[in-house]
């Protein structure tokens, strides 16, 4: 069934009207009732498909906004409640058909995240491998570990790496670095060749780490 025109646009003033008016207890009870539900099947729009001008719609409405800080602290709370595994969510064991993925791959193209966004999403991921059984530490090119010693008895570092003491873990931004001293705040990195194709993510690394640490930062170059 489809409204006239006329009879949205009398739904549409009321709703405005009704903007602004806190919610009752009632209202708010059944609310949370229907999101306690993850499946999602107590909500009223379960099952329910919207038109592509429903949904264009609904994408220019929510443009633009912002969640507040309490919002945003219950929905991280919310996730970090549900199972590591993901098998709490909605979506899963659920196959996404290519043409879905194309649209999800097309939506996040050109998005960029911010440094800290960047960064809590590290530091998430590092928390859901450590609970793994096996290796949380990166794996090391001992040549890199040779360079660093060598450089250090040239120029008077004692670098710690990962065959001495083992890598140094930057746990505020869940960065290891190939060689750090200590005790003159010293980070030392052993660029190999694939990293001339990674300028941009290497030189953003560098500038959080120069900037937590306020330490000086030495490239070595292999061939």
């Amino acid at each position: 069934m489809r409204h006239s025109v006329e009879h949205r646009l009398k739904l549409s003033k009321a709703a405005a009207l009704r903007r602004g008016i806190p919610r009752s207890k009632e209202t708010r009870e059944k609310i949370s009732k229907n999101h306690a539900d993850v499946s999602g099947r107590n909500h009223p729009m379960f099952g329910k498909h919207q038109s592509d001008d429903a949904k264009h719609k609904i994408s220019i409405a929510q443009k633009g906004k912002s969640l507040t800080k309490a919002t945003r602290e219950k929905m991280r709370a919310t996730h970090k409640a549900r199972n590591v595994s993901g098998e709490n969510h909605p979506m899963f064991g659920r196959l996404l058909s290519d043409t879905t993925k194309k649209k999800i791959s097309d939506a996040k193209r050109g998005t960029h995240h911010s440094i800290e966004a960047r960064c809590n999403m590290r530091l998430a991921f590092l928390k859901r491998v450590q609970k793994l059984p096996g290796r949380a530490t990166p794996n090391y090119n001992p040549l890199a570990c040779k360079l660093i010693d060598e450089y250090g008895k040239l120029h008077g570092y004692n670098f710690q790496h990962a065959e001495n003491g083992g890598e140094y873990h930057i746990k505020e931004l869940g960065y290891w670095v190939d060689g750090y001293d200590k005790d003159k705040n010293a980070v030392i990195e052993v660029y190999e060749p694939h990293h001339r194709k990674m300028t941009n993510r290497d030189n953003q690394r560098q500038e959080e780490i120069m900037n937590l640490l306020k330490c000086s930062f030495i490239i070595l170059h292999t061939e």
